[in-house]
């Protein structure tokens, strides 16, 4: 945690793809203002913390941000039984 804001902060992530943001401290609800930060963001490529993909977004001051992969869906289908 910081007590500045980051602005277009980057951290790695291990895959390519989609991932969803499902945890803000910053949020109302937490006493925060709230981020504004998307609720999904696509990872780019890129070498970052020993990752080959990172995703970028403002931290908050005294901010802890989560995010959560998203599978892709495609090519899966649903076995019949």
């Amino acid at each position: 945690m910081t007590p500045m804001e980051r602005k277009g902060f980057k951290v790695g992530v291990p895959f390519a793809g989609t991932y969803t943001h499902i945890l803000d401290s910053a949020e109302e609800r937490f006493g925060g203002m709230g981020s504004g930060i998307q609720p999904k963001i696509k990872a780019e490529k890129g070498l970052c913390d020993y990752k080959d993909y990172s995703i970028t977004f403002d931290l908050p001051p005294y901010g802890a941000e989560v995010f959560v992969f998203q599978t892709p869906k495609s090519g899966l289908k649903k076995k019949k039984s």
